[in-house]
């Protein structure tokens, strides 16, 4: 892959190709930030507000971690990103939009998104969060972003994967782990739930090294 590509020339090929894009205009404090919180790629709601994470999904995480005292306030303790700022509406779209681009220029937007969160993880000790897992696997939409997130992260525990929020996918897996695991807090269930999935990831990955 190229090194040291800007924002600036992807979103001018992008916009050569009449792709959409978008990028979250969050305002935050550093010394209040919690989570680095990681979702697929922006949706309409996504797109219209330059939010992410705010359409009906992103509603259902915020809930979730009020519901589950995970954080105080969402809006400030956690920096939100996603995989890719191309927009689709459905996340399935982006397949299409990969044959638009070529895999070169897809995958060169997908690691520097990825880089763009090891920086904030490195610089501010921060848990990755990152819900979505699907797309997450060798020769699948995500490989490049994955593969590129762990190059760059000493720490891989803080790399946390989890089912994503829509059709109350995440809250499944909260019910199941639940019952199942021992916890001292809902942090300590969280992180353990993350773990278990990295974990069978790199297990995939492994069998293809």
């Amino acid at each position: 892959m190229e090194k040291n590509v800007s924002r600036n020339e992807m979103t001018q090929k992008l916009n050569h190709l009449r792709i959409p894009y978008c990028f979250n205009n969050q305002k935050y404090s550093e010394e209040k930030l919690k989570f680095i919180i990681v979702g697929d790629n922006p949706g309409e709601m996504e797109y219209k507000e330059n939010k992410f994470f705010f359409g009906p999904s992103g509603q259902k995480l915020r809930g979730y971690f009020h519901d589950f005292d995970l954080c105080d306030n969402f809006e400030t303790e956690c920096i939100i990103f996603n995989k890719t700022f191309i927009h689709t509406h459905r996340t399935k779209g982006l397949e299409s939009i990969k044959e638009k681009t070529g895999e070169h220029l897809f995958n060169i937007i997908l690691e520097n998104c990825a880089i763009e969160i090891a920086f904030i993880c490195t610089k501010l000790s921060l848990p990755i969060l990152i819900f979505g897992k699907s797309q997450l696997g060798v020769k699948l939409l995500f490989d490049a972003f994955w593969r590129k997130l762990n190059s760059e992260i000493d720490n891989k525990e803080n790399i946390l994967v989890f089912n994503h929020p829509s059709f109350l996918n995440f809250e499944k897996e909260w019910t199941k782990y639940k019952k199942e695991l021992s916890y001292r807090n809902n942090l300590d269930l969280l992180k353990q739930i993350g773990k278990i999935n990295t974990q069978k990831i790199n297990y995939k990955y492994s069998k293809f090294a």
